[in-house]
């Protein structure tokens, strides 16, 4: 699933959760993956006061499965290839919310398929 690297812009998402969070107490955030950045991003979580709401998985050999379970997709990447987690979602009928950037924007039709948004636009996503 997901490498938790810069280029998959997880801070984004974290401060998005950060927004949303405010509004809606009863909403969990996963995170599904493993990297170099992982101890950032928990460190992130602890500073906006949202370690609660956001569950780092680590790698997952059933990341799809997980997907199908979800109510939400986000894939908050800076930039992203074919983003195939984003066809998981899609198969499973689960709403996308992606950047808009790399191969995303051919799969999703904004406002229709799902929603996109600007890489880096915690606001948006939220």
């Amino acid at each position: 699933m997901a490498a938790l690297t810069r280029e998959k812009d997880i801070t984004t998402l974290i401060e998005a959760a950060a927004i949303v969070t405010r509004r809606r107490s009863d909403i969990t955030f996963f995170i599904v993956g493993d990297g170099h950045e992982y101890e950032a991003l928990v460190k992130q979580t602890d500073m906006l006061g949202v370690s609660g709401s956001v569950i780092f998985t680590g790698r997952r050999n059933d990341a799809a499965q997980m997907i199908a379970g979800f109510d939400v997709f986000a894939l908050p990447s800076r930039s992203e290839g074919l983003g195939s987690s984003v066809l998981d979602a899609m198969a499973s009928r689960v709403p996308v919310v992606a950047t808009r950037t790399g191969g995303i924007v051919e799969m999703i039709e904004d406002g229709v398929s799902g929603l996109l948004f600007e890489p880096g636009d915690s606001a948006a996503l939220a």
